[in-house]
């Protein structure tokens, strides 16, 4: 039994050591394995200190980068706008010295035709009774009656192109109440604009490095910037499609506006020219006729001065009656 109990002894020793020795070896592996869990840690953490990093200067650059870009974009729309209203602006004005100088023109060549001698209601009577008119002075009768004509015809064709240009000042201010409406609409746009950018932008707090031990919570991307950017290109796009339209249809205004005043100018100044020849030829007529009726006068005081003081009283108060007319 001793022995018995002396072996089961050194047994239980040994189980015991052998214990201790799997024990010890289990701690020191498991020691191992976190010391080197630790030091990947740090490594890790460390790289994602350097990812954050870059990160935000990224993310800065690119928000320097669009607000520029936004910021020329808007000085670019605003100098289109002001060229356009400048355009618009110089070309109503001109549009409206033309027209001016136009009626005013009108108005003095209308004043000059009414301002002219009217044909006489009744031709004068022959100079002697019982004397034939000579077929010189109906032809003159005649060429006198044809002017008288022509000066009406001339009067109307004024009047009808005064009418014709009244329709012109009502496309005008139609035109000019439309570019006021278009500028009051582009500069509530921009000061909406200007305040809304205002409330958008907000400075950028510089984030630090996550130290190692700590989380980072910074995102890979921020949908909140890319949500700005593009509505920012978004309004861009906008403002110049509109300005392009804005800019067709000032453009075909100002076509068919130039096209009218042209056709205007050139029917105005073929009718100025042929009036210019009608009134040289009418003066020359008159001369002819003025000569004509001078020579036919000292003709008669010739052969009736002689016989009958009573004809040739007669025949000075016809001419000064024809003279006072003429």
């Amino acid at each position: 039994m001793n022995e018995c109990i002396t072996l089961l002894e050194h047994e239980i020793e040994a189980g015991k050591k052998a214990f201790e020795e799997v024990l010890h070896a289990e701690i020191v592996s498991r020691q191992t394995q976190n010391e080197q869990t630790l030091d990947k840690c740090n490594e890790l953490h460390e790289k994602l200190a350097v990812a954050v990093a870059t990160l935000q200067q990224a993310i800065s650059g690119v928000t320097s980068q669009t607000q520029e870009a936004v910021e020329q974009a808007r000085n670019e729309i605003f100098a289109m706008l002001d060229d356009s209203n400048n355009l618009g602006v110089r070309g109503l004005a001109d549009f409206d010295s033309r027209l001016t100088n136009l009626n005013k023109h009108v108005a003095e060549l209308e004043e000059a035709i009414e301002s002219r001698p009217r044909p006489p209601s009744t031709p004068p009577g022959n100079i002697v009774e019982g004397v034939p008119p000579s077929e010189d002075y109906e032809r003159l009768n005649r060429k006198v009656d044809r002017a008288y004509k022509w000066q009406e015809g001339a009067e109307k064709t004024l009047r009808d192109m005064n009418t014709k240009l009244q329709p012109l000042h009502g496309e005008l201010s139609k035109l000019k109440v439309a570019i006021e409406d278009l500028e009051n609409e582009m500069e509530a746009r921009r000061l909406a604009r200007l305040a809304s950018l205002g409330d958008e932008e907000t400075p950028a707090k510089p984030e630090t490095p996550a130290k190692p031990g700590t989380p980072a919570e910074t995102p890979a991307h921020d949908p909140d910037l890319e949500k700005k950017v593009q509505k920012a290109e978004d309004e861009i796009v906008q403002i110049s499609t509109q300005m392009e339209k804005l800019e067709n249809t000032v453009n075909t205004l100002r076509t068919v506006l130039s096209q009218k005043i042209s056709s205007e100018a050139k029917t105005r100044s073929s009718n100025i020219s042929e009036l210019k020849e009608q009134k040289m030829s009418r003066n020359w007529r008159w001369n002819k006729c003025e000569k004509y009726l001078v020579g036919t006068s000292r003709r008669l005081l010739t052969i009736f001065s002689e016989n009958n003081g009573v004809c040739l009283l007669n025949i000075a108060l016809w001419m000064l009656k024809s003279t006072v007319q003429i």
